[in-house]
């Protein structure tokens, strides 16, 4: 709008005009779009055009804002009164709109920081509105004053002018009363002209028609009568404005606020508040209502929030006034955290945030606001989500290690049909049954944890609670019927419905198909050693040597195979307690070994894997401080050493204290004061394996008991193993269990073919040094057809046996077996070509097994046949048969491999 009055001299309304016509509405409208922008804003789809709109908004609001603090500084510059009257609302205005613009963008670009909650956004945009709502009423009222002053100031002028005017005409009649009649009259009309304009009539007009002095006089009021009139018609057009303007803000000011109002009872929200004396005031939000099935306004806030605890309430009540008392707001964050999250109305879970509301300029007194939200669908979802994850990371640890799944079912079932019966009958001490009972038990609770078995390691922990409670109420003099007694509850059936649960499960989501594998993997694994077993029994070792090797190389494993499952699980316990590790995996361990040899030892390592997670790591906070990367370490190393294998776990953890670990052994009557002064460092490390020993402060699902290294310490114990134990305080520890080695025979598969070559080479020798003859030519005949091999005047037949299999035929012609007789010493019965002949394989057997390091051990040679022919011959078709010639200059032998 152009006004004449910014053209006046007085620049203090000028401004204030231009502030309010021309800037204020602007920003004022600005602001109010942007709250009605916040659930869009909040919305996960929100598109990058959207957040640059958003932005650009942002922008507008604030370049409004700077205008309307420059056109309040330029009249703040020199003017008390009106300093006096704005300053306060304009510098509540700046204060709070480039908050809410603040909050605005950062929730737009991203949160920085702290979270900007929509609650938080919601207060900041309603608390900028009003502060520009009342610094435009303050201005309108200001700018009322001002016309008023100015049209009161015109009225005052004109008046001066028409006394001044009126008593220049007197003065005029009186000093010319005596000249001419037409000047008189002319004075009368300026003097009746003065009179109406002293009646507020400025369209009053005098007659201007002469040309002298009177006439340029008449003009000249005339004039300055116009320049009033549309002064005066300008001002009134000017207020008429402001006031339509006024009406039009006010009515947009309540069509805001109501659509805040439906927007706050509609946002699925409760919102309510309440100050010092802690009763709920009146105004809130329609949900409230629908959460609590009343209206509560003037109730108690401690009952609304702890409403079956009295106790709570008292404590509620006090930490409310610590917080309404409390000027720092990392304080009241703090005390905040000790009020209920949460609020369980019958089935519904209602969720509580706080936040403290200020006074304001006014100096109302700190309130503090509730924001309640009822997440009774989203929390079942949550635990059904859960479940679900659940569920699903059990599928992938029993897919992933199913042979570690089927063995530990297997297990733990005969463990609830016959183990714990077994171990109830035996001649043992029921203090010792009882320590047996709960070292099997932590070690199964610790096998299902690894596969996520949740059904089974909960009741395995009730299991373990009972025991315990057993161990502290009977103690060392229980009787054996009395252990019965008490672990009655504990029949096979109950304890194996448990897993029934998780198998059906799994059932569920693998098929039966799956549980099919299990026969081979577990109940095949036992009838191999049942046919190791009668092999050894019915066969001579020279026999069964082969038969052997092969078999145990199906139920051998790498040991490395056996460990593999620990380093995922330790790496999800420590993501799941707050800490991390970076991956890992075992280092070694191709070594063959035997399963069933090492499987409880190795079930048992997840102890030392787990106690590295809870008690060697410290937390994430803990590890900056120390000055170490916030990821902790874990390893585990296996290499063969003289006569075992070397299993190391290491983390670069806090260390072990001998000092504490000799104090707690103390405390928990482990130890007597002479092994204080006895024992060493290194030998109190070791005390952490003993029975009962634990430095956990409380019992929970993982660590408390003090039977897991104990359980660790018993199987290696039966292997004849021992641990060694290094730990530097702060730094780390690490754990060397040393294990005999029974290494699997992994015999190559060999075949008689591979005999050949020291054959022929025992062959050649014997043929020079035995009986004089040099090889003059060796060639390779291919296998005769359908298997027939020719035969010369002598024939040997050699049957082969144990690591290898097939027969070995040696023909000659007759003067090379005779040429052989010649060089021996010999009787009658030798002198027979065939006898001569069979003599002669046997030592070249003997000598190529000789020349053959890497052939089996358990090997053997009979003779089956010899004899004298011609042009005969000897079929093989379902064999295979090799035969190679060694000429000489009398004649040739052959050499044929029968397999």
């Amino acid at each position: 709008m152009n006004s004449n009055l910014a053209l006046d001299s007085d620049s203090d309304t000028s401004y204030l005009v231009d502030m309010v016509l021309r800037k204020m509405p602007n920003l004022l409208e600005r602001l109010n779009a942007a709250q009605t922008l916040e659930v869009e804003l909040f919305s996960q789809a929100l598109s990058r055009e959207r957040k640059n709109q958003f932005l650009q908004y942002v922008g507008l609001i604030r370049s409004d804002l700077d205008l309307v603090d420059y056109n309040v500084k330029q009249v703040l510059r020199h003017n008390e009164p009106v300093r006096s009257r704005l300053q306060p609302v304009t510098t509540a205005l700046v204060d709070a709109a480039p908050i809410f613009a603040w909050n605005f963008e950062q929730k737009t670009i991203g949160q920085q920081g702290l979270p900007i909650s929509r609650e938080l956004l919601k207060a900041t945009g309603t608390r900028a509105v009003q502060e520009a709502i009342r610094t435009q009423d303050e201005t309108f009222q200001m700018i009322d004053e001002l016309l008023a002053l100015r049209i009161d100031a015109y009225i005052s002028y004109r008046n001066a002018v028409s006394v001044f005017a009126g008593g220049i005409l007197l003065l005029l009649g009186y000093l010319f009363c005596g000249f001419d009649m037409s000047v008189r009259k002319r004075m009368y009309q300026l003097n009746s002209l003065m009179a109406c304009v002293a009646k507020g009539d400025l369209q009053a007009r005098g007659r201007s028609d002469a040309n002298d002095e009177m006439g340029e006089l008449t003009c000249e009021i005339n004039r300055t009568l116009d320049s009033l009139q549309r002064m005066y018609e300008e001002v009134q057009q000017s207020h008429a404005t402001l006031e339509r303007w006024n009406l039009e803000l006010e009515g947009k000011i309540k069509e805001r606020t109501a659509a805040l109002q439906n927007l706050l009872d509609y946002a699925g929200q409760g919102f309510l508040s309440f100050g010092g004396d802690l009763q709920i005031d009146k105004e809130y939000s329609a949900e409230c209502t629908a959460i609590f099935r009343r209206e509560i306004a003037g109730e108690n806030a401690c009952a609304l929030l702890c409403p079956e605890a009295e106790a709570q309430q008292v404590f509620v009540a006090a930490v409310l006034a610590k917080i309404l008392a409390e000027n720092s707001a990392a304080l009241q964050e703090t005390y905040f955290s000790l009020l209920p999250e949460a609020i369980s109305l019958g089935a519904r879970y209602i969720s509580v945030t706080y936040k403290v509301i200020e006074g304001g300029q006014q100096g109302g007194s700190r309130k503090i606001m509730l924001i309640l939200t009822d997440r009774t669908v989203q929390k079942a979802l949550e635990e059904q989500m859960q479940a679900e994850r659940d569920v699903l990371a059990m599928i992938v640890q029993v897919v992933t290690h199913a042979a570690d799944f089927f063995a530990a079912v297997n297990q733990y079932t005969l463990f609830c049909r016959e183990g714990m019966a077994e171990l109830l009958r035996s001649k043992k001490e029921p203090a010792d049954v009882l320590a047996d009972l709960f070292r099997v038990v932590h070690t199964f609770k610790g096998t299902f944890g690894q596969l996520r078995l949740r059904q089974t390691m909960g009741f395995l922990h009730e299991m373990e609670d009972r025991l315990a409670a057993i161990r502290t109420q009977e103690g060392a003099d229980m009787e054996k019927s009395e252990l019965e007694k008490n672990l009655a509850g504990f029949t096979p059936e109950r304890m194996l419905s448990c897993l029934q649960e998780d198998v059906r499960v799994l059932e569920d989501k693998l098929g039966q198909d799956f549980f099919q594998r299990k026969n081979v993997l577990v109940i095949d694994n036992e009838r191999l050693l049942e046919l190791e077993e009668k092999m050894q029994a019915a066969l001579p070792p020279e026999e069964c040597g082969m038969l052997l090797t092969a078999i145990r190389r199906l139920r051998y494993k790498p040991l490395q195979e056996l460990l593999q499952s620990f380093p995922e699980y330790t790496c999800g316990l420590a993501e799941r307690h707050g800490k991390a590790v970076h991956s890992f995996t075992v280092n070694g361990g191709t070594m063959m070994v035997d399963p069933a040899r090492y499987y409880d030892f190795v079930k048992s390592m997840g102890h030392v894997f787990r106690n590295a997670v809870m008690h060697g790591l410290e937390t994430m906070e803990e590890r900056l401080e120390s000055g170490k990367d916030e990821l902790g370490v874990i390893a585990c190393s296996v290499r063969e050493e003289e006569g075992g294998i070397c299993i190391t776990v290491a983390d670069d953890g806090r260390g072990m204290d001998p000092k504490v670990i000799r104090d707690l052994a103390l405390e928990k009557g482990l130890c007597s004061l002479a092994d204080v002064q006895r024992l060493g460092p290194e030998e109190w490390l070791r005390f952490i394996f003993t029975d009962g020993f634990s430095a956990a402060e409380e019992v929970d699902e993982l660590a408390g008991r003090g039977v897991g290294l104990a359980a660790v310490r018993m199987e290696l114990e039966k292997l004849g193993g021992m641990v060694t134990v290094r730990s530097v305080l702060g730094e780390g520890t690490e754990f060397s269990f040393f294990l005999p080695y029974e290494k699997a025979e992994e015999a190559e598969s060999l075949s008689i073919r591979d005999l050949a070559k020291p054959l022929l080479q025992a062959a050649e020798g014997l043929l020079q040094e035995q009986c004089g003859l040099a090889v003059t030519r060796i060639h390779y005949l291919d296998s005769a057809s359908e298997g027939n091999l020719q035969l010369r005047k002598v024939s040997s037949f050699l049957n082969v046996k144990g690591g290898l299999a097939g027969k070995i035929l040696l023909s000659a012609d007759e003067k090379i077996v005779q040429a052989g007789i010649k060089a021996r010493v010999r009787t009658a019965a030798e002198d027979k070509l065939e006898n001569v002949l069979s003599q002669y394989a046997q030592q070249l057997f003997r000598q190529a097994l000789e020349a053959w390091p890497q052939g089996p051990a358990e090997v053997n040679v009979e003779p089956l046949l010899s004899l004298l022919a011609e042009d005969a011959s000897a079929k093989y078709s379902h064999s295979q048969t090799s035969t190679w010639v060694l000429e000489t200059p009398v004649g040739s032998l052959s050499l044929s491999l029968i397999y």
